[in-house]
């Protein structure tokens, strides 16, 4: 798991940027499979929220699923994580498994999650025809 070094990063502050803190990329990109597959871990433990980042390129594919988990003890036991926010509509509970529908040839998204236990995974999964597909996923630490 590589770690960015925040400091690295040169913006210019302004009052109502959330601060990133570390970012893992917690799965290469490599094609999918019609079942789930568990990215890389990442510890949350520092942190308030966490962001997941999603690239995905459809190929035959139709459809994702994902699910996002937490674990409060290093990793022995996995629960899934409701969403905080998908897109751009707060929710209240999210689904432990949501689905993304793929239309363009490549997408890209977030979502972002309360960081309640010590680590935290994302499972995905390929609907349909998985050839020439591929995702990225990459964990952002939010403080």
């Amino acid at each position: 798991m590589s770690l960015i070094d925040p400091t690295a990063i040169k913006t210019k502050p302004r009052a109502n940027l959330i601060r990133l803190k570390d970012k893992a990329e917690v799965r290469e990109a490599a094609i999918l499979t019609t079942g789930y597959v568990s990215s890389n871990e990442m510890d949350i433990s520092s942190y308030n929220k966490a962001a997941v980042f999603f690239e995905v390129t459809k190929g035959s594919l139709t459809e994702v699923l994902i699910k996002v988990q937490q674990s409060i003890d290093e990793g022995v036991t996995w629960f899934d994580a409701p969403a905080e926010q998908v897109g751009l509509t707060e929710i209240v509970m999210g689904i432990p498994e949501y689905s993304r529908t793929l239309v363009g040839a490549t997408e890209r998204w977030f979502w972002v999650f309360a960081a309640m236990g010590q680590q935290m995974r994302v499972q995905i999964k390929g609907v349909g025809t998985v050839t020439s597909s591929e995702c990225t996923l990459n964990i952002v630490g939010v403080y």
